[in-house]
């Protein structure tokens, strides 16, 4: 008997059905995918040679799946990825660095625009990155799956996220990054 699938809203994957509830409903997701991100970033987070590589999973899952309440948190935490997203992909900053980033990025902030997502915001998903873990195209998957995600985004908000990185960049707290 095949296993039923469900589609997840935010990246279109469509992912066995697992028969359990989301911890929460504040991001467009399935259970299936945010069950498979969660394995995915114990996984990534447990191998000492992949922790640089975290910051691409977390932020690429992040922004194909905002959070649908629109309020303060959700802007901001849709921002932060953006904007970390933003620094690796225009940059060329090292994704070891966001947590890091992030940190910074708290201190001084602004007060960040809602961006209603884009309609497509990429054809990678966190399926493709599970499915190549613990090989060596792992690291690459990651990477072209978080640039899918931010040319999506940037296709329509690049000069949004460029102001918010140029103000955190005049922040007393972006370092040289």
């Amino acid at each position: 008997m095949k296993p039923s699938l469900v589609l997840c809203d935010g990246c279109g994957s469509y992912l066995p059905h697992v028969g359990i509830a989301l911890p929460d409903e504040t991001h467009v997701t399935s259970a299936e995918c945010f069950t498979l991100y969660g394995e995915l970033l114990a996984m990534t987070y447990g191998d000492a040679e992949l922790r640089g590589s975290l910051q691409l999973l977390v932020d690429a899952w992040n922004a194909q799946h905002p959070f649908e309440n629109y309020d303060r948190k959700a802007d901001q935490s849709l921002a932060l990825h953006l904007m970390t997203l933003f620094l690796f992909f225009e940059e060329g900053v090292s994704p070891e660095f966001g947590a890091e980033l992030h940190g910074s990025m708290m201190v001084n902030r602004i007060a960040f625009d809602h961006l209603p997502p884009p309609s497509f915001r990429g054809a990678f998903t966190v399926e493709d990155a599970f499915e190549q873990f613990g090989t060596p195209a792992y690291h690459t998957v990651l990477r072209d799956w978080a640039g899918e995600v931010w040319s999506a985004w940037a296709a329509e908000y690049y000069d949004v996220v460029e102001e918010w990185v140029r103000h955190w960049r005049l922040s007393s707290r972006s370092k040289n990054f």
